[in-house]
C-alpha cells in the first residue's frame, strides 16, 4: 500500500498525501492510514479539549490583529494604519473623532491608546515661556501634541513675524510710537518655530 509517513510528532496535515490510499491497495491496511490522520490532527490541534466554534473569517481576523495589520475593530476607521518613525498613526481617524491625532501601538502592534493631537486637548495649559524663549531661534515641539504660540511684542516701527519649519507663516507689523503687536499660530508634533523681531518681548506664552 501507498503509505505516507504520519508518524511522529513532526508530522502535520502537510504530510498528508491526497492521492493516498489508491484503489488497488489492500483493505487491511487501512488501520495504518486511520492511526496516522489521528496522529496528524493531534499533533495540529494539540490544545484542542473542545469543538472549535470560531469561523475561518473570525480567526483570520485575530491573526491579523496580533499582526498589527486591520485596526477597524480597534478604532481606525479605513482599518489600515500606516505608522510614522516613532510609531504613531499620524492623522489617524478614529471613528470620526479625532480629526487631527494619533494612535499609540504596543510592542504587539496592537491600538492602546488614540490621543487627539488638537492644540488644547488632553490637559494642555498656557505656559509662561518667554524666559527661555529668544528671537531668531528654533523651537521644536517635542510634546507629541499640537501647541500654540502666542507672542506680543511693542516698540515703534516695529514688526512680528513666525515660520515653521523655515517657511513664513504670519506676520505683523506696526508704526505707532506707542504700538504693541502679536500673532498667534499652531505648530504640529515634530515641527519647528522661529520667532523674528527687533522689538521688545512683552509677552511669549505656549499652550502645551
Amino acid at each position: 500500500m501507498a503509505l505516507e509517513d504520519l508518524t511522529g510528532t513532526n508530522r502535520f496535515i502537510d504530510a498528508f498525501n491526497v492521492s493516498w490510499p489508491t484503489d488497488s491497495d489492500f483493505v487491511d491496511e487501512g488501520d495504518d492510514h486511520v492511526r496516522g490522520i489521528k496522529n496528524v490532527l493531534k499533533n495540529t490541534f494539540p490544545n484542542f479539549a473542545a469543538a472549535l466554534e470560531s469561523t475561518p473569517a473570525e480567526i483570520d481576523a485575530k491573526v491579523a490583529e496580533a499582526a498589527g495589520i486591520p485596526l477597524a475593530e480597534k478604532g481606525v476607521a479605513n482599518g489600515v494604519a500606516t505608522l510614522d518613525a516613532t510609531a504613531h498613526i499620524p492623522n489617524a481617524q478614529i471613528n470620526g473623532a479625532v480629526p487631527s491625532g494619533f494612535a499609540t501601538l504596543d510592542t504587539n502592534a496592537r491600538l492602546v491608546a488614540v490621543q487627539n493631537s488638537a492644540a488644547g486637548a488632553g490637559g494642555q495649559t498656557w505656559q509662561d515661556v518667554k524666559a527661555s524663549r529668544t528671537v531668531a531661534t528654533n523651537y521644536t515641539n517635542s510634546t507629541g501634541k499640537a501647541i500654540q504660540v502666542n507672542v506680543t511684542a511693542g516698540g515703534a516701527d516695529s514688526g512680528l513675524t513666525a515660520s515653521i519649519n523655515n517657511a513664513m507663516q504670519c506676520a505683523n507689523g506696526y508704526s505707532t510710537v506707542a504700538a504693541w503687536g502679536n500673532i498667534s499660530f499652531i505648530v504640529q508634533p515634530g515641527d519647528f518655530y522661529q520667532v523674528g523681531t527687533s522689538a521688545s518681548i512683552l509677552l511669549w506664552a505656549e499652550l502645551r
